[in-house]
């Protein structure tokens, strides 16, 4: 097992992400040329395509309102030449039911997404920590950052799943109909999961690496290369707007020639099943355009770029379909892909009397990540979870200060092997989602959440990371407008700080693994005053959490703990409130040699003075022993 770090219950949290994808916009897309000489592309009900009624989405927020259209208003007719297809009908082959958030179309039921089985068909055994695959600390985080991504909409998971279908590769009959277009979503858990587990194929690197990217005319002439009977690979195409944002994914599978360099990529948009959508592209100006809106008026909803730009991105199928290597490390018991345990001092018959005498965190022998189609690296995913439209933004800084993230407004890059991630999961085409950042592994790095350009409270945001061997996160950050937050990480996990301009009460997640067992912990307690600071530090090759705070104006703090100890036999637990700490004191958490149903040490140092007290499971201090020490 790895040494990770889970989440500081008070106010830490890194996160992974990837991209934006509307599907309960207040209107929806359609193709416009990019110039007065292309070929009309009004929207007109198509002859062929079936008018599915009113569309209906799976956002409960009352702003996003369903759209007055139908898809067969949405819908796109081409006159032109067709010059390359691979014969997909959104018709037949697109699924019948329009994309959806958190919750599903009916708008009353919440949508299944990930699970541990899920996470083991991707990843294979090397993100259980036990032979029932319980999750590791660093697969939970994982898949609850990316369960929480696609809360704003499945888009990549339903032009992926869709592909897969048809080219064989998955059975439409395994999830309850003989066509994708008959498939129903309510009551079918299991194509839920699946849509689900096809959106978080964007975030593997075996895709991401093979994406192709470019201007508009290479992606035109690669998709006339692809889209051709029995193809080979087939393609999820990615669009974002010109700034970045409102990231969407939807399936190509013909060109259309309408003359004078004109051209249009017919596509299923999942946001409109069953009809003929387009993205229009004029050759002679490099230039591609895409209406999100039955309006054509409606430039909020208006996605278009040019050769600079490079906003559009053509996402393999067939890399995410092989069992994909875990990047985050993992039980080392189960890394080998072996149902049971083969780690020495692990017999597999369970660790549930064994104690060890110190954290001894494995090397890092995880897969590497490819950085520029040259260098293997492996990377840290850092991420913020806000809101959909109004939310902080994130600087990465280094050492050396190299950056990433957004400066004055602006995306940033400076971090040598840097990857920024935009996401396509928006269920409103005016969400504006933070994205993911990939940063090489084993770099301290100063994480600031910056809320300057906020002009109200943006309640319950989260910062995460993400990395082999560990994974952080800081939740219930209520940032405020002007609000200036900073996370310094150790380079190899072990020790955390977090300091915020205005008074917050962060909730701080820290997971850890040995060659035994998995640790999750959870710290939060009282507000910590603006300017304050809490540190958590967990030393390789130590058994104590240590807390401290710093500069909290004199005031006492009451802190809750948890542990979730992962092992063979099973998930144990041990939780204790009520535990004092003023400015300037420290406590250490002295877990290595806890079996359940034991007391734990908690050693306490005020204004110099160290004392233990055995705290008991599930209550607060009173009734404890207090021993004194030196």
């Amino acid at each position: 097992m790895k040494k990770q770090l889970t989440a500081l219950a008070g106010g830490l949290l890194m996160v992974a992400a990837v991209g934006a994808c509307g599907s309960s916009s207040s209107s929806s897309a359609d193709a416009s040329g990019p110039s007065s000489s292309s070929t009309s592309t009004d929207a007109s009900t198509s002859t062929t395509a079936p008018n599915v009624g009113q569309r209906v989405f799976g956002d409960s927020n009352p702003a996003n309102a369903d759209p007055s259209g139908t898809s067969a208003q949405a819908a796109y007719t081409p006159t032109g030449t067709i010059v390359a297809s691979d014969n997909f009908d959104p018709a037949t082959n697109g699924f019948g039911f329009a994309n959806y958030g958190s919750i599903l179309p009916d708008g009353s039921t919440a949508a299944t997404d990930l699970t541990a089985q899920t996470m083991q068909q991707i990843y294979g055994n090397a993100v259980c920590a036990d032979t029932q695959c319980d999750l590791t600390p660093e697969a939970q985080s994982w898949m609850s950052q990316v369960n929480q991504a696609m809360a704003g909409g499945h888009c990549f998971g339903f032009s992926d799943a869709a592909l897969q279908f048809f080219a064989g590769k998955a059975d439409p009959n395994t999830y309850g109909a003989s066509t994708v277009s008959q498939l129903n979503y309510n009551g079918n858990s299991n194509l839920q999961s699946f849509i689900a587990e096809n959106w978080a194929f964007q975030e593997l690197p075996s895709v991401q690496g093979a994406q192709i990217k470019g201007d508009p005319n290479t992606i035109l002439n690669d998709l006339k290369q692809a889209l051709t009977p029995n193809p080979t690979e087939m393609y999820t195409i990615a669009i974002f707007k010109a700034d970045g944002t409102g990231g969407h994914a939807i399936t190509p599978y013909a060109i259309e020639d309408d003359g004078n360099g004109q051209f249009h990529i017919l596509v299923y948009d999942n946001n409109w099943p069953g009809v003929t959508r387009a993205i229009a592209v004029d050759t002679n100006a490099d230039t591609w355009q895409y209406n999100a809106a039955i309006n054509p008026n409606e430039s909020s909803e208006l996605y278009q770029g040019d050769a600079q730009s490079q906003s559009l991105s053509l996402f393999p199928t067939t890399p995410a379909l092989a069992t994909q290597p875990w990047p985050y490390g993992g039980n080392a018991s189960q890394g080998s892909g072996s149902s049971t345990s083969t780690t020495a001092g692990n017999s597999g018959s369970g660790n549930s009397g064994a104690s060890s005498a110190a954290f001894s965190p494995g090397p890092h022998d995880t897969p590497a990540f490819l950085v520029d189609d040259q260098t293997a690296t492996e990377l840290d995913d850092i991420y913020l979870d806000g809101g959909d439209q109004e939310h902080g933004h994130l600087l990465i800084t280094n050492p050396s200060g190299q950056h990433v993230g957004y400066v004055n407004g602006q995306q940033v890059n400076t971090i040598p092997g840097a990857i920024i991630e935009n996401q396509t999961s928006d269920e409103d085409w005016s969400e504006n989602s933070e994205p993911d950042y990939l940063v090489p592994d084993g770099v301290q790095y100063t994480i600031t959440l910056d809320g300057t350009a906020l002009t109200e409270q943006d309640p319950s945001e989260d910062v995460g990371i993400v990395a082999p061997g560990y994974d952080l996160e800081v939740d219930n950050i209520n940032l405020n407008p002007g609000e200036t937050d900073t996370m310094k990480v150790a380079a190899d996990g072990s020790s955390v700080s977090y300091n915020a301009s205005a008074q917050q009460a962060p909730v701080l997640n820290y997971g850890v693994s040995d060659t035994t067992s998995d640790y999750s912990f959870v710290v939060s307690g009282d507000d910590i005053p603006a300017n304050g600071t809490v540190n958590l530090d967990l030393p390789a090759g130590g058994s104590g959490l240590a807390i401290s705070t710093a500069d909290t104006g004199g005031a006492t703090n009451t802190l809750s703990l948890s542990l979730d100890k992962e092992d063979d036999s099973g998930s144990h637990t041990f939780a204790h409130g009520g535990i004092a700490l003023a400015d300037g004191d420290s406590a250490t958490l002295n877990f290595g040699d806890w079996s359940p149903g034991q007391s734990m040490p908690l050693v306490i140092t005020q204004s110099g003075v160290t004392h233990t007290e055995n705290l008991s499971d599930g209550g607060d201090n009173s009734g404890n022993t207090g021993n004194s020490g030196s």
